[in-house]
C-alpha cells in the first residue's frame, strides 16, 4: 500500500511551546459543589492543576467560552457539531501536593468546571496556560486611544488563539486549516510575528494537500442547493489543508489563499524563492478560476461567510466577492510573473485583469447611486 505521506520531513517552523500563564482572575461555588474559575481572558491552552487530595479522588475539568446562568455554556464550544464537552480528569495518587496537566491536547476557553474536591480550594488551584506556535515578536501598537488598544490586543488573543502548526479556525470545535480563514489573517499575523517560516510551511501544505484528483464536492453558494459533486483537478487545493477533512474542492474565495500567501512572503520578506516555488501553484488556480467564470463573473463560492445577522440576509452577494477576489489574483500574478521575468505572463493576466475589471463595474455599479 501507499503510505501517505511517502516521506516524513521537519516542520520547518517553531514550535508549539508554552508562552503564557494566566492567573484565575475569580472562581465561585455552585449549589451542587462544583466550583466554576474565571481565568479572566479567552485563550488556547490548558490548565495546570495543583492539589492535595486522597489516593482515588478523580478531579474533572470542564471548559466553555462563555457563561449562562453562572454555569458553563459549552454551546460555546461547539458542541453541536462535536457532541462532546472539553474535559479532562485526573484521579489522585495522595501522599502530598500533586502538580499535572495534559500533554496532549489544548482547548478554547475562559471558564473552567471544578468537580470532585474535597476541601474549599484556593485561587491556585488552577493555572491557565497558554500556547501556541512561538513565532517571535515582530512589531507592535500603541495609541492615545485606549479602546483602540484594547481592541488590538483583542485581536492578538485571536490570532495566537489560532496558531498551532496551522492556522486554524477556531481552538476548540474544528482547528482545521481552512485556506479562506488563513488569507484572512495573514497580514494581521505578520504584522505582529515573524511568519515568514509560518506560511511557508502552510504554503507546503495546500500545496501537497492539493496533489490528487478527487472525486469531492464544491460549493455554489450560500443557500441551498449550494453544494454540487466535483472532480477536483490534480494540483487544485481543498477548502481545508493539511489533513484527512479536505471538506471539498477550494471556492474562489477560499482558494485565492494559493495565491495571496505566497505574494506576502514577496511583499513582506523579500522572498523571491517562494514567489518562484509556488508561482506553477498560483497560476493554474487563476486560470482554473477563469475558466469557471461566466463572462468573467465568477458565481462560485461561500461569499460573506458568517456575517452579522443571517446567511439570508447578507448584504454581498456570491458573485461579488468571487469575482473581486479572483480580480486581486489576477494583479497579484501579473506582478509576480513581472518579477519573475515572464513577460509574456504578465501582459496575459494584465489583460485579464482588465476584462474582469470591466465586467464588475458593468455589473455591480450603479453610476446613479454609486
Amino acid at each position: 500500500a501507499t503510505r501517505f505521506p511517502p516521506a516524513l520531513k521537519p516542520q520547518n517552523l517553531q514550535p508549539i511551546k508554552k508562552m503564557k500563564e494566566l492567573s484565575a482572575k475569580r472562581f465561585y461555588r455552585l449549589p451542587d459543589g462544583r466550583y466554576v474559575f474565571d481565568m479572566g481572558q479567552n485563550f488556547s491552552g490548558w490548565n495546570r492543576l495543583k492539589i492535595q487530595a486522597p489516593a482515588g479522588r478523580e478531579i474533572t475539568l470542564k471548559m466553555a467560552e462563555e457563561l449562562a446562568n453562572d454555569t458553563l455554556d459549552h454551546g460555546t464550544t461547539g458542541i453541536y457539531a462535536t457532541k462532546v464537552i472539553q474535559t479532562e480528569r485526573y484521579i489522585c495518587k495522595g501522599g502530598g501536593l500533586e502538580v499535572w496537566e495534559p500533554r496532549f491536547t489544548y482547548h478554547g476557553f475562559r471558564y473552567v468546571e471544578v468537580s470532585g474536591l474535597v476541601e474549599p480550594p484556593g485561587k491556585d488551584l488552577l493555572t491557565g496556560i497558554v500556547v501556541y506556535s512561538s513565532m517571535p515578536v515582530a512589531g507592535s501598537f500603541a495609541s492615545s486611544n485606549p479602546q483602540l488598544n484594547q481592541l488590538h490586543e483583542l485581536c492578538k488573543w485571536t490570532l495566537t488563539g489560532n496558531l498551532h502548526s496551522v492556522p486554524t479556525d477556531c481552538p476548540a470545535r474544528e482547528k482545521c486549516g481552512w485556506l479562506g480563514d488563513a488569507h484572512a489573517m495573514a497580514q494581521s499575523t505578520i504584522y505582529n510575528m515573524d511568519m515568514q517560516n509560518f506560511w511557508l510551511k502552510f504554503m507546503d501544505d495546500i500545496h501537497s494537500t492539493a496533489k490528487p484528483e478527487l472525486n469531492t464536492i464544491r460549493y455554489t453558494g450560500l443557500k441551498e442547493p449550494r453544494i454540487e459533486k466535483y472532480r477536483k483537478p490534480a494540483g487544485i487545493p481543498t477548502m481545508v489543508a493539511p489533513g484527512k477533512r479536505f471538506i471539498g474542492a477550494a471556492s474562489p474565495d477560499w482558494g485565492t489563499a494559493i495565491v495571496q500567501l505566497p505574494w506576502y512572503l514577496y511583499k513582506y520578506y523579500a522572498n523571491s524563492s517562494a514567489l518562484e516555488t509556488f508561482y506553477p501553484d498560483m497560476k493554474q488556480w487563476v486560470e482554473f478560476v477563469g475558466a469557471l467564470a461566466k463572462e468573467r463573473i465568477v458565481y462560485i463560492g461561500l461569499g460573506d461567510w458568517c456575517p452579522p445577522g443571517t446567511i439570508d440576509n447578507i448584504d454581498c452577494p456570491v458573485p461579488l466577492s468571487s469575482t473581486a477576489f479572483h480580480y486581486n489574483d489576477l494583479v497579484i500574478l501579473k506582478q509576480a510573473a513581472a518579477i519573475l521575468g515572464k513577460t509574456a505572463d504578465s501582459k496575459a493576466f494584465s489583460d485579464s485583469a482588465a476584462l474582469v475589471r470591466n465586467a464588475f463595474i458593468q455589473k455591480f455599479y450603479n453610476p446613479v447611486t454609486h
